[in-house]
């Protein structure tokens, strides 16, 4: 992940919004993620496409209780 990082020339840490989520982080609505990737194609038998988005650390909030 290092080498995709520095590819995508980003310098802070980063996760995928289900990771920030599961933290207790929000990524305001319509924050544009750094970087995204296809994940799977149609393993499912659905022919759908699926993506993971990452969010910087400076773009998510720690969700209130």
């Amino acid at each position: 992940m290092d080498a995709a990082k520095a590819a995508a020339k980003i310098s802070e840490e980063y996760q995928t919004w289900a990771e920030g989520r599961d933290a207790g982080y929000t990524v305001p609505h319509g924050s544009k993620a750094l970087s995204g990737c296809e994940l799977i194609r149609g393993s499912k038998s659905d022919g759908a496409v699926y993506r993971a988005s990452f969010f910087g650390q400076s773009q998510v909030h720690q969700l209130t209780s």
